[in-house]
C-alpha cells in the first residue's frame, strides 16, 4: 500500500509508554500511522479521536494488554490494524465492530496460532481469490455448527464474520486443535469413561493380594514353602498392577483431552513412572508361572524323593535373579539405550524406537515379546509329564494331593497367558486388517475413530485384562489351599479373641489338618498321620513316602522347629 509521506506519521522506537494524543492533534488528516517497538500497554480509543481518515494503525511489537473505549467513534475508516506481538490481548467487540476492516494482522490467543492474520472478507473488495477462500472457510465453520462448540477466541472472530486464516490453512496445527479436535470430540463419544472400570477392580487387587503377602509373611510355614514363596512374590506383582492399573485411569480420565490431541498430531511418550511397572509385571510373572509349574513337576514326579524338589533357597534365587532380569529390561528405555522409549500409543508392549536405532530396537521388542510366549510354552511338556506320571501312579495318595495342586497351578498359569495373550492378539489383528487410518483434516474420514481404537484396545484392553487377572490369581491357588485356609482362620481366630475376649471360646486347631476343636474334656484323638499310619504298618515303603507327603507341611513345621 503506497501512500504519500505527508500522509503518514511513523514514532517507532521513541520508548513510548502511552500513544502521544498532542502530537496526533496535529496530524488529523493521516492515513498511515506506526508507533511500533515501543512500550505501549494500554490503549483508549479517545486517543485516536480526530484521525477519521485512519486506514492503516501499526502498534506491533508493544504487548498490549487492553483496549478500551469505543473505536468506531473514532476511526471509522480503519481498515488495517497491526498487532504482532501481543500475547496479552485478543482484539474484542470494540475493534471488530469497524464497519470498514478488512485484516487483523499478528492475533495470538494461543501457543498454537501465533500471529494469526484474521480477515473480513465482506471488505476485501478487490483481493478476490482471498476474499473466496474466506467465505469458504467461514461456510464450513456454519456447517459444522463451529459456534457451538469452538473455543472463546474463534467463535467470536466468525460470530463476527471474520475468518481467522490461520485455522482455514489444511494440516496447521491451529487448525487442527481449534477445529478438528473439538468438532470430533463434539460427535463421538470419547474413551475415558471405560477407565473407570479400574476404579472399581483395583481397590480389590490390591486387598485381595495384600492379604496374600501378609498371610505368607506373618506364617513362618508358609514362607518357609518353595510354592508359597513364589505365590507371595505373584501378589506384589499383582498388587503392583493394581496400583499400575489406577495410575493409567487417572492419567487417561484426567487428561484425556491433550492424550488424543497428542496421539493423532505428534505422539506422546508415557510417563516413566507407568512404563517400568508394566515390563517388569510381565516379564516376572511369567518367570513365576514357569517356576510354579517347575515346583509341582518336581513335587509330583519325585514325590518319593523329597531332597529332588525345590527348596526354599532355589525359589529365592531363582526369583531374585527374574527380578533383577525383568528390572533391568523395564529401565533401559528410561536412558534410551537401543533408542528405546516407553510411549503412550502402545500398552501391551509401551515400547518405541528412533529410526537410526530401529533394526536393533525392534530385534530387543521382539526378542522380548517371544521370550515371553515360550516361557509360557514351556509349561505344556512340564504338565504332560506331570499328567503322565500321574496316570501310572494314580493308586498313591500323596500323588492325588499333588496332583490336584498341579491343576490349580495350571489353571493359574493358564488365565495368566490367557489375558497376557488376548490384548496382543486382538491389536495384532486389528493392526493387520482394520484400515482406520485416514487424514484427520478430513471430517469424514476415520482418523478419529483410529485414535479411540488406539486408546480403547491398545491401552484400555491391556490393563484391564491384566487387572482381572491379577483380582483373580488369589482365588485361583492361595484361598483354596488348605494351609493357606488354616492361617487365615487362625489369624481370624486369634482377631477375634482379642476383640472379643469375653464371647470367644478357646480353639486349639489341630497341628496337621483343617480342623478345629474346642477345650473341652474329652478323650486324645488321633492325628491324620496317626490314623493313616496304622493301616499301612505292613505297607510297602514306596506307599508310606507317599502317604507321608500327603502332610508335607506338617514335615515343613517340623523341620523349621528342628532348626531353630
Amino acid at each position: 500500500m503506497q501512500l504519500r509521506r505527508k500522509k503518514s506519521k511513523d514514532l517507532s522506537d521513541n520508548g513510548l509508554s502511552q500513544v502521544p494524543v498532542f502530537v496526533i492533534r496535529k496530524y488529523r488528516n493521516i492515513t498511515n500511522f506506526s508507533i511500533q517497538r515501543n512500550f505501549i500497554g494500554e490503549v483508549d480509543s479517545k486517543f485516536f479521536a480526530g484521525l477519521n481518515r485512519l486506514k492503516y494503525l501499526n502498534l506491533s511489537l508493544n504487548n498490549i494488554r487492553s483496549w478500551s473505549g469505543n473505536q468506531s467513534n473514532s476511526t471509522r475508516d480503519l481498515e488495517y490494524l497491526d498487532i504482532t506481538g501481543t500475547i496479552d490481548w485478543v482484539p474484542d467487540e470494540n475493534i471488530l465492530a469497524l464497519p470498514k476492516l478488512k485484516e487483523l494482522r499478528g492475533v495470538t490467543w494461543c501457543k498454537f496460532c501465533p500471529n494469526c492474520t484474521v480477515v473480513n472478507p465482506r471488505n476485501l473488495v478487490n483481493e478476490a481469490q482471498r476474499k473466496q477462500k474466506a467465505e469458504e472457510c467461514l461456510r464450513e465453520f456454519d456447517e459444522m455448527e463451529f459456534l457451538e462448540f469452538g473455543k472463546k477466541d474463534p467463535t467470536r472472530f466468525v460470530r463476527h464474520r471474520f475468518s481467522p486464516e490461520c485455522m482455514c490453512v489444511k494440516q496447521s496445527e491451529c487448525e487442527f486443535r481449534h477445529v478438528v479436535m473439538p468438532y470430533l470430540k463434539k460427535r463421538t463419544s470419547l474413551p475415558q469413561h471405560l477407565f473407570y472400570l479400574e476404579y472399581i477392580f483395583s481397590p480389590f487387587t490390591i486387598l485381595f493380594n495384600c492379604v496374600v503377602i501378609f498371610v505368607i509373611l506373618s506364617s513362618r510355614n508358609l514362607r518357609k514353602t518353595a510354592s508359597f514363596i513364589l505365590i507371595s512374590h505373584t501378589g506384589i506383582i499383582d498388587l503392583l498392577i493394581g496400583i499400575y492399573a489406577i495410575w493409567v485411569a487417572h492419567v487417561n480420565i484426567s487428561n484425556i483431552d491433550s492424550i488424543l490431541e497428542e496421539v493423532m498430531w505428534a505422539g506422546k511418550e508415557l510417563q516413566p513412572s507407568t512404563g517400568p511397572i508394566f515390563i517388569s509385571g510381565q516379564l516376572i510373572s511369567v518367570s513365576i508361572s514357569l517356576l510354579l509349574t517347575l515346583e509341582r513337576y518336581l513335587a509330583v514326579v519325585y514325590c518319593v524323593n523329597p531332597s529332588k524338589r525345590m527348596t526354599a533357597k532355589g525359589a529365592h534365587i531363582s526369583l531374585l535373579f527374574a527380578w533383577v532380569t525383568a528390572i533391568t529390561f523395564a529401565v533401559l528405555p528410561i536412558f534410551g539405550v537401543g533408542g528405546l522409549h516407553y510411549n503412550i500409543k502402545r500398552a501391551c508392549t509401551p515400547l518405541s524406537y528412533d529410526k537410526q536405532f530401529q533394526s536393533g530396537s525392534s530385534l530387543i521388542l521382539l526378542s522380548s515379546l517371544a521370550c515371553i510366549v515360550l516361557l509360557y510354552l514351556a509349561n505344556l511338556p512340564l504338565y504332560f509329564k506331570v499328567f503322565r506320571f500321574v496316570k501310572r501312579s494314580s493308586n498313591q495318595v500323596g500323588v492325588k494331593r499333588e496332583i490336584s495342586l498341579a491343576r490349580k497351578i495350571a489353571l493359574l498359569v493358564f488365565t495368566n497367558f490367557i489375558f497376557f495373550a488376548i490384548p496382543i492378539i486382538l491389536i495384532l489383528v486389528f493392526s493387520i486388517f482394520a484400515k482406520l487410518e485416514s487424514n484427520p483434516f478430513e471430517f469424514n474420514g476415520d482418523s478419529f475413530k483410529s485414535t479411540i481404537f488406539k486408546i480403547s484396545i491398545g491401552q484400555w484392553l491391556p490393563v484391564t485384562c491384566l487387572n482381572i487377572n491379577s483380582l483373580l490369581d488369589p482365588f485361583l491357588y492361595a484361598f483354596r489351599h488348605a494351609h493357606f485356609k488354616r492361617e487365615v482362620r487362625r489369624r481370624l481366630h486369634r482377631l477375634s479373641r482379642k476383640v472379643f475376649p469375653s464371647l470367644t471360646p478357646a480353639m486349639n486347631f489341630n497341628s496337621v489338618g483343617d480342623t478345629v476343636s474346642y477345650d473341652a474334656p474329652k478323650t486324645k484323638q488321633m492325628s491324620k498321620i496317626d490314623e493313616l499310619k496304622a493301616p499301612q504298618s505292613g505297607a510297602r515303603k514306596r506307599n508310606i513316602l507317599a502317604a507321608n507327603v500327603e502332610f508335607e507341611f506338617q514335615e515343613t513345621e517340623k523341620q523349621v522347629t528342628k532348626s531353630s
